[in-house]
């Protein structure tokens, strides 16, 4: 019965996690976006800037570029569909350090600075993820607060209008 129900789906590309900063096209304007996973066809990215979804990007990062279709928006994440298969390890290389990767100064030690650049530049954009989490749970925090004073504001009306007729009609019954 389900190879019946799953006849007409194919299976979903594994995922790799991956936190990638790049350069974003979505119409005219290029901004920063960050990628998070990427598939043999797609991508999750973040961005401040969010596509319409069926709108085109085109992302940069380094000498990579990929063309991919916006398939669905969430806040500043998105999915895109890619036009051709990505290359994970063309993208996971530093476009820095292409053409640089294992040069190595008079002493023969390998400059090694853009590496620790980069790992910095990962915990900044992972400190940079964070923050924006503890944000939305600060602001769901206050906003339901709000909602509980409201809440207790409301009952607090309703029971001092209530409280009159219902201390007349106790009256009346009892005497």
């Amino acid at each position: 019965m389900s190879s019946v129900l799953q006849q007409g789906f194919k299976q979903r590309d594994p995922r790799i996690k991956v936190l990638l900063p790049s350069r974003m096209r979505v119409g005219s304007a290029w901004v920063d976006a960050c990628i998070h996973n990427v598939s043999s066809r797609g991508m999750l990215v973040a961005s401040d800037e969010t596509p319409r979804p069926g709108s085109y990007v085109e992302i940069r990062r380094g000498r990579n570029v990929i063309i991919g279709r916006a398939v669905w928006t969430k806040g500043r994440f998105f999915g895109i569909r890619t036009q051709e298969r990505v290359d994970l390890a063309a993208l996971k290389e530093d476009p820095r350090a292409a053409g640089r990767r294992g040069a190595a100064d008079a002493s023969g030690q390998v400059e090694r600075r853009n590496e620790d650049r980069l790992r910095k530049e990962a915990a900044v954009a992972r400190a940079l993820e964070r923050n924006r989490a503890m944000a939305r749970i600060g602001q769901f925090c206050l906003i339901a607060l709000a909602a509980a004073a409201a809440c207790v504001l409301v009952a607090a009306t309703v029971y001092k209008v209530l409280i009159v007729p219902m201390t007349h009609i106790q009256q009346a019954l009892g005497g």
